[in-house]
């Protein structure tokens, strides 16, 4: 069979599988279930569930508002931490950690951790900026008084040589006093 032949007989295979991906498929098997439709809804059911919003919507024209979902985190109530309350006092939402109540919204106790974790990371920028400032004033009053990373490594190498010439040396005594 002719390479012609069978890139032609592979083709219709490749695009049928590569519009399988696209769709979220792959051999039969689901790979992106969040892409798949959830239900498939008739036009007499869809018909009926817009029959019953409009009845409701003409017979009620007081505006309630809607009771909270348990999904809606902002209702939800939760302990907090010490360093939540020591947080929300530092924010100076309250006068001290005494004040602070044991249950708190949710959204509550979220926005003095993201408050707090900006601080603390404007904090540690600021040390590293301070840091990096130190380093550079050292560096150039060791520069001033001549004191290079080359020298200190030139200087290093030479205790080391000596240091392996007095272990060689000490090692060429004990080898001829043993040979003696």
């Amino acid at each position: 069979m002719p390479a012609q032949a069978l890139f032609t007989s592979f083709l219709p295979l490749q695009l049928k599988t590569m519009a399988s991906l696209r769709n979220g498929l792959n051999c039969g098997r689901l790979i992106r279930p969040h892409l798949q439709p959830k239900s498939i809804t008739t036009f007499a059911s869809s018909q009926s569930k817009l029959k019953d919003v409009t009845e409701s919507a003409e017979g009620d024209n007081s505006r309630e508002k809607p009771e909270p979902s348990a999904q809606d985190t902002s209702q939800k109530m939760v302990r907090a931490q010490y360093i939540d309350k020591k947080s929300l006092v530092w924010d100076k939402r309250y006068k001290s950690v005494e004040d602070v109540p044991e249950m708190l919204p949710y959204q509550t106790i979220v926005q003095a951790r993201n408050r707090f974790r900006i601080r603390a990371n404007l904090v540690m920028i600021g040390l590293t900026v301070m840091a990096a400032l130190a380093m550079v004033y050292t560096g150039k009053e060791r520069a001033r008084a001549g004191d290079t990373v080359e020298k200190r490594t030139l200087e290093r190498h030479r205790q080391l040589r000596a240091q392996k010439a007095e272990e060689d040396r000490v090692a060429q005594a004990a080898a001829t006093s043993a040979d003696k």
